[in-house]
């Protein structure tokens, strides 16, 4: 099992979101529990490819430091999002309901339902839970779905224990070509890659 832990100071992250910003995350000038769920999709991948850094000597330093960015971005994204919640004019109310949405769509990811299904099932319309899902998220359904499929076939893939036809299958895209085209504009490297790098590596 892996952890990993990051200190950082509000100098530091003055830098990125200014002081007004980032004060909200360090109140009363102590040590504050400000979330504990599990690590996003997103985070999780750069997580990975973090161990498993194969990146020449000279050049690990950096990549290390930008996966790492890449995580506390994922990480602190649901902080500051709640952080401008009740600037934005949604109740809580509405972000449980696109809270409730996105669940359907990581839970139903193979086969999804629309836009027009998904209000209906949370109590909404189309036009609002996709304002929601910009707000919340700054994503789309269908960027969530993405996302998920994205993470579950990589995961598949680097366990290598099927080919490229079935981890297509299992994460519902219908064509081989399609997925590997959405896999390879998602990650940068095609899923041949992936699947020939962990068989070299049980090899």
């Amino acid at each position: 099992m892996w952890q990993l832990r990051f200190s950082l100071t509000k100098t530091w992250l003055d830098q990125y979101l200014g002081e007004n910003a980032s004060a909200a995350l360090f109140k009363n000038g102590g040590i504050n529990l400000l979330s504990q769920k599990p690590i996003s999709s997103t985070a999780l991948i750069a997580v990975e490819q973090l161990v498993s850094c194969n990146v020449s000597a000279p050049l690990k330093r950096m990549f290390m430091h930008g996966q790492a960015m890449s995580i506390l971005a994922s990480e602190l994204n649901p902080l500051w999002q709640n952080s401008i919640h009740h600037r934005s004019g949604f109740t809580e109310k509405d972000r449980a309901m696109a809270y409730a949405a996105r669940t359907i769509l990581i839970q139903e990811f193979r086969a999804p339902p629309s836009v027009a299904q998904l209000a209906k099932r949370v109590g909404t319309n189309p036009f609002k839970l996709k304002k929601l899902f910009h707000h919340y998220f700054e994503n789309t359904p269908y960027g969530i779905v993405l996302n998920t499929r994205m993470y579950n076939a990589y995961r598949i893939l680097e366990a290598g224990t099927c080919q490229i036809d079935v981890a297509a299958e299992l994460v519902g895209y219908n064509h081989a070509s399609n997925f590997s085209a959405a896999f390879s504009k998602y990650f940068g490297i095609s899923p041949r890659h992936i699947a020939k790098r962990q068989t070299a590596a049980s090899g």
